[in-house]
């Protein structure tokens, strides 16, 4: 059990709840504990808000979207969808330790999608295992469900070329998000 300070009963008539509920979630905190168990992937029809659902798995933005969506549904909108830049390194994703080696980096910024309430983070990407980035977190941008696709590319690109030209990295945009990619495709393994 997590004993989430924002817990509430399944009621909404919605499509999303009724999704939810046939999954077997009576309450927020079940389809918290639902979306982390689904194994991290990336969703084919990231555009449908019911794809983790569908595909039976998700990614930090497709399963925080969804859980957003629950929250909006049930009125609950002191629950916010965020965007946060924050320095994936090998301290606080291990995984990627071999990219960033043969990459030469020490770290790369990397964009993640979580909820917070009162202003604390709740991050259900991952069952078992909790990104523990918020040391490393540089900034935070609260979001709008049907916007997340969009700004989360947007605003990644954006501080990737501001650090790049600041910390005089080698690598074009480009080549900065294959390495991404790379790192991405690590937390998958």
């Amino acid at each position: 059990m997590l004993l989430l300070p924002f817990d509430f009963n399944l009621t909404a008539n919605t499509p999303a709840t009724a999704a939810l509920k046939t999954a077997g979630c009576k309450t927020f905190e079940d389809v918290c504990l639902y979306v982390a168990k689904l194994p991290y992937q990336r969703n084919m029809d990231k555009a449908n808000s019911l794809c983790v659902v569908n595909e039976q798995c998700g990614t930090c933005s497709t399963k925080h979207v969804l859980l957003k969506t629950i929250a909006e549904e049930h009125h609950s909108n002191d629950i916010h969808l965020v965007i946060g830049i924050f320095l994936m390194t090998r301290i606080n994703t291990p995984k990627i330790t071999p990219v960033l080696n043969s990459f030469n980096l020490r770290y790369i910024p990397e964009a993640h999608c979580y909820l917070t309430y009162e202003g604390k983070i709740y991050d259900f990407t991952f069952h078992n295992t909790n990104l523990d980035f918020d040391q490393d977190l540089l900034e935070e941008h609260i979001v709008n469900a049907a916007d997340v696709a969009r700004e989360k590319i947007n605003l990644h690109q954006q501080y990737i070329r501001k650090w790049s030209r600041c910390e005089e990295i080698p690598y074009a945009l480009e080549e900065i998000w294959q390495i991404r990619e790379l790192c991405i495709s690590a937390l998958s393994k």
